[in-house]
């Protein structure tokens, strides 16, 4: 028998699938009732949105603790309100010192965060929380690593503008989707990086809006260095992973101390593997918070398998519910991506070693074999303990200075 036509169009996907160049895609005029940026009162004052709560009077203990820790990569982002975010960002833009070198105003970054709060959908795992998430830790990894001392003020605003829209707009579905569905988007940009490309366009209509005008207040020069710096960063997907990964190897490979010779390396290329690192910090954090964004990133990819199956697509394996599960996603990508990127970058740069990489792979232990229960750190270590010899079976791959790490994890 000839099999029926195969459906051109998923209802919840439809919105994908037709979006266009314009700044208000068909998804927005779906998906919002309004665009109008939304950027909450400083803390002591109310906030104009009752959707999220502004902190007041000192702010949460949840915003508290993440000021403290602003510049660090301990911070719990899952545990703040849009509106904390919102404020916190402006934060890092004002800490980073990047505003007047730059010519460039606070009530202006205000506007771009705003939004970009507003056109970032609500999916499981590419949401306000992610772009926070991901300018939050570029912004500790350039203090760790010093590419705050080593970039001048408009590279480091463009960097900080990069790791916020790295993902604007993303529809919760990947580039493989999108081309094989025949969407709008994989027209434009002949099938070729077609979410970065995307993102990278409308990051520069943001920076063009009159309330934001950050491209007014570059000279020509600075304006082509960062564009030149967003979008080969943004551009540095996990398509292009394996040229990453082997420039940074050959640059360690080339002989003298590794943080010499990661001094070597070009701008944009250090831009590019400070926005990938951001992306994979969240596999670094404390095991309940790994854990909260592991089961976000694998619901958004079995939401897209749910939909290949009722297309009649071939549904990508890390995509099909009925045959994988978020540790197995969670390792997978971990073993094959993760885990040797971050292992060179902490070679690169000795004070990423213990922040992401060695919890890395405590995280990859715990993934391997989930602890039953969260035991306290003294219970933890007791050899008496309950689920004791379970914690041990699950680091019995790690290296001694990391088993203790596991107990508290």
């Amino acid at each position: 028998e000839v099999p029926p036509p195969r459906p051109r169009s998923f209802p919840q996907l439809e919105a994908a699938l037709q979006m266009s160049e314009s700044p208000k895609t068909r998804w927005l005029e779906n998906q919002s009732p309004s665009l109008r940026p939304h950027f909450p009162a400083e803390p002591g004052g109310a906030s104009s949105s009752g959707s999220q709560a502004s902190p007041t009077g000192g702010g949460t203990s949840a915003y508290a603790t993440a000021l403290e820790r602003l510049s660090t990569l301990s911070v719990d982002v899952l545990s703040l309100t849009h509106d904390e975010m919102s404020l916190l960002s402006l934060e890092i833009f004002t800490q980073a010192q990047v505003l007047e070198p730059a010519g460039v105003s606070p009530p202006q970054i205000r506007a771009l965060i705003g939004h970009v709060r507003a056109r970032m959908p609500p999916n499981p795992f590419h949401n306000f929380a992610h772009a926070f998430d991901s300018l939050q830790s570029c912004f500790a990894l350039s203090r760790l690593t010093g590419v705050s001392a080593a970039f001048d003020p408009v590279e480091r605003l463009s960097l900080l503008v990069a790791a916020l829209c790295h993902d604007l707009e993303h529809p919760g579905v990947s580039n493989a989707f999108l081309t094989e569905t025949s969407s709008a988007l994989s027209h434009v940009y002949n099938d070729r990086s077609v979410l970065e490309n995307m993102h990278s366009v409308r990051t520069f209509e943001l920076l063009s809006l009159p309330d934001v005008a950050i491209v007014d207040a570059l000279d020509a020069d600075a304006y082509a260095r960062m564009r030149r710096l967003i979008i080969g960063s943004v551009l540095s997907t996990v398509a292009l992973h394996c040229k990453y990964h082997d420039v940074l190897k050959g640059v360690l490979e080339g002989g003298g101390e590794p943080e010499e010779a990661a001094k070597g390396i070009d701008t944009v290329l250090h831009a590019s593997i400070l926005l990938k690192l951001s992306d994979m910090c969240y596999l670094c954090r404390r095991f309940d918070e790994v854990s909260a964004w592991g089961h976000m990133a694998a619901e958004e990819m079995m939401l897209q398998g749910d939909a290949e199956r009722a297309l009649g697509l071939r549904i990508h394996q890390v995509c099909d519910r009925t045959v994988t599960s978020v540790a197995a996603v969670q390792i997978d990508f971990i073993k094959t991506v993760a885990s040797p990127f971050i292992s060179l970058c902490a070679s690169a740069w000795p004070p990423l070693q213990h922040p992401l990489h060695d919890k890395l792979l405590i995280n990859l232990s715990l993934w391997t074999n989930p602890p039953r229960a969260h035991p306290p750190a003294s219970v933890a270590r007791s050899s008496s303990a309950p689920g004791h010899h379970h914690h041990q079976a699950a680091a019995s791959s790690l290296p001694s200075h990391l088993l203790e790490g596991v107990g508290r994890w």
